[in-house]
């Protein structure tokens, strides 16, 4: 099928036999055999890789049909959560348009992912774009910002981590 692949079509029985990473470590951690597919999510393609035991057997083509259904639903989640994080976006923006203030959306790494004009103007002297991380010409703010991105991108939910308030960004 397009957009799938197993074992066997990366790689020969007997080369599985031999290779110590079916050998040693696929065991290691009680695994032997996979299964991988990719899927759009709008305009990008994301994967999805699926491990299964030694006792499942190898991926046939009755698995492919039912891995094909939930490639099915994973993109259709994939789009939906992109939607709504576009529709947060849109509000975040609406709501700071008028205050004046600046602001930057970060993604899981901490990178811009989005930022308001406003925040596009104040950051343009230090060539800060989408993609890159947020930083600042002065050298205390420019701390301040790193420590807080730090301590956003270390938050686990249910830890009762208190971030630190947002920086002023004049």
């Amino acid at each position: 099928s397009v957009g799938f692949v197993t074992d066997h079509d990366l790689i020969s029985d007997d080369d599985m036999r031999r290779h110590p990473y079916y050998q040693e470590w696929l065991p290691s951690v009680g695994l032997r055999w996979f299964a991988g597919f990719c899927f759009k999510a709008g305009p990008k393609i994301w994967g999805a890789a699926v491990q299964g035991t030694a006792a499942r057997g190898p991926f046939l083509s009755d698995d492919v049909d039912r891995l094909m259904k939930t490639r099915d639903r994973l993109s259709l989640a994939a789009k939906q959560s992109a939607a709504m994080g576009h529709k947060r976006i849109r509000s975040l923006e609406a709501a700071f348009a008028s205050s004046g203030r600046g602001v930057a959306v970060l993604d899981i790494t901490g990178k811009v992912g989005w930022i308001n004009a406003t925040a596009e103007a104040m950051l343009r002297d230090v060539d800060q774009g989408s993609n890159t991380p947020l930083r600042s010409m002065d050298a205390t703010l420019d701390k301040q910002l790193g420590n807080l991105v730090d301590r956003a991108l270390s938050f686990k939910a249910g830890l009762r981590v208190v971030l630190a308030a947002p920086s002023e960004m004049n």
